[in-house]
């Protein structure tokens, strides 16, 4: 709100400055406007995430989802970003994940460079016999050339909800980069 409240009081404040209005009829309504209250994402704390990551790492189904949940915490990603990740992008031997410009969600106009760490190598060369005939990560079931289904990519935060309420903590269905606040913001 703040952001359409700044942009219209400029308009009047151009209005004035160009003879087309006497006063800024918004100048000091902002005393008058509530802020919106700041909500939180649901996050586990520092305290429950090893138990967290044990649920995870213990998951018994679709162990390519269990993988990628596994990845999103060590490569503190985007849960799309890691979903249309190509096998072509990565480069163990140098340790190194480029996210190319073309990608959607690059707002800035470069490639994203994300450095993983040895734990996520060894979970990528862990999937490469399940996905690694096929130039996605994460391929679609029924057509290996798309990235896997919206239906079976939004199982991940299911499976975190699902994981979560089985160690004991109250968390919904959340983005899976916004399960934890110990690595970093809105991880």
């Amino acid at each position: 709100m703040s952001r359409v409240r700044a942009y219209c009081k400029d308009v009047y404040d151009l209005a004035r400055v160009t003879g087309r209005a006497v006063n800024n009829p918004l100048e000091g309504v902002h005393k008058f406007l509530s802020s919106g209250k700041a909500e939180n994402y649901a996050h586990v704390s520092a305290e429950e995430l090893p138990a967290l990551l044990r649920a995870i790492q213990s998951y018994p189904h679709a162990k390519d989802v269990q993988l990628g949940l596994r990845l999103l915490t060590l490569l503190a990603v985007r849960p799309s970003e890691l979903r249309e990740a190509q096998w072509s992008e990565f480069d163990l031997e140098k340790k190194l994940w480029t996210i190319p410009v073309e990608r959607k969600g690059r707002k800035k106009g470069r490639e994203h460079l994300v450095p993983p760490c040895r734990q996520a190598i060894e979970l990528l060369e862990e999937l490469h016999p399940i996905t690694g005939a096929y130039p996605l990560l994460f391929p679609g079931r029924s057509d290996r050339t798309k990235v896997i289904s919206s239906y079976r990519s939004s199982a991940g935060p299911a499976v975190v909800a699902d994981i979560c309420r089985k160690i004991g903590h109250g968390i919904d269905e959340t983005e899976p980069r916004n399960r934890t606040r110990s690595s970093g913001p809105r991880l």
